[in-house]
């Protein structure tokens, strides 16, 4: 049986002014209120799917079951820390290289900044949300390789847990 999305109802309308809100303002304890209200690793069945102002001009998917997404839904970023030195850091001219893009944060900030930006990942259920976040903020130059990266080239097995699992 699909899963669907339950972006309809009073409590979606709930947890999206809530998600508007802390992700601007997060108060002492807001983790712990958000654990308990709508906690992410029970997110198997009862989850929400849209998209949401990411960064300034872009935007971003949510599948609130996973981790990831949902850490953005609320917060903003999932790695902020690595958001502002990205935005620090990289300059209008370079090539910039997301190894392990996930569902591409990360690339996204990357791409509204950098000449030309490559982004791997291996994960082809991950591989896919990138896919869908680059074309969702019209990244053309933005290259999306589907592979990881190592010290010399071979083909090796990926192990992952199925399209269920909170934490791709």
């Amino acid at each position: 049986m699909p899963r669907i999305p339950h972006n309809k109802g009073d409590k979606f309308q709930v947890l999206n002014l809530l998600g508007r809100l802390t992700r601007r303002f997060q108060p002492p304890y807001t983790d712990w209120f958000l654990r308990k209200l709508y906690n992410p690793d029970e997110r198997r069945e009862d989850f929400f799917e849209i998209a949401i102002p990411y960064d300034q001009d872009l935007y971003i998917n949510i599948n609130s079951s996973s981790y990831i997404e949902w850490t953005i839904f609320f917060y903003g970023y999932h790695e902020p820390e690595l958001a502002r030195a990205v935005k620090q850091i990289l300059r209008p001219n370079a090539t910039a290289i997301d190894v392990g893009a996930n569902i591409g944060g990360n690339t996204l900030v990357m791409g509204r900044i950098a000449r030309e930006v490559i982004a791997l990942e291996p994960n082809p259920l991950v591989f896919n949300r990138l896919s869908q976040n680059v074309a969702l903020n019209r990244l053309r130059h933005v290259r999306l390789l589907q592979c990881a990266a190592g010290e010399k080239q071979d083909a090796l097995t990926l192990y992952s847990h199925d399209a269920s699992f909170v934490n791709q």
